[in-house]
């Protein structure tokens, strides 16, 4: 958990209005970045997980430093030259994956930013479904234990013990069906008893 300065009031402490105003505003502000940043591309899931576009540390500026060696030396590059972004198909240009390079740059500090802003909400969206859960779940099984002796409780329970009976359900079938599903044979020359 990071620290904050005693005047300030912390999401925990604040009214749930207050908390809703202010997450209005900041989804406000998310809209504005999105606007500052026309065309950011978004990937299906699979694009994503088989883009080649993943850099390790240090990298780019290595891969743009054999780029400005290639763009001195242009004549022995013209088999990329239809593929380099540039405008003139017979010429390499390195200019245009330079370019594509410098806007990795620009964009990295905020990407990480947004990361750690993302999986800080995500943390404290945990905490408190963590904080929920310890009284939701007892609340649960009291609600469960005494609902045949109390038909007012269960009634008003109704649809939040529809929920969770459903969730059984599911994960009593997932259970039947791997339970059912045939095991996969020995690999080849493992001895079996």
């Amino acid at each position: 958990m990071t620290k904050h300065a005693a005047t300030d009031v912390t999401v925990s402490e604040m009214s749930i209005s207050e908390l809703q105003a202010r997450a209005q505003k900041a989804r406000a502000l998310v809209a504005q970045l999105g606007e500052l940043l026309p065309g950011l591309i978004h990937m299906s899931v699979d694009e994503r997980k088989h883009s080649s576009g993943r850099f390790r540390a240090g990298e780019p500026a290595a891969m743009k430093k054999l780029l400005v060696a290639a763009g001195r030396h242009p004549e022995l590059f013209t088999a990329l030259a239809d593929k380099d972004g540039g405008k003139d198909p017979k010429t390499f240009e390195a200019q245009p994956t330079i370019d594509d390079l410098d806007r990795i740059a620009a964009l990295q500090e905020l990407t990480d930013e947004m990361e750690m802003l993302a999986e800080t909400l995500s943390d404290t969206l945990l905490a408190f479904g963590a904080d929920a859960r310890k009284v939701g779940v007892p609340v649960h099984t009291l609600i469960n234990a005494n609902r045949s002796i109390h038909p007012g409780l269960a009634s008003d329970a109704a649809e939040g013990l529809e929920y969770y009976e459903a969730q059984g359900r599911q994960a009593a079938r997932t259970r039947a069906k791997a339970k059912a599903a045939p095991a996969a044979p020995p690999a080849p020359g493992t001895k079996t008893e």
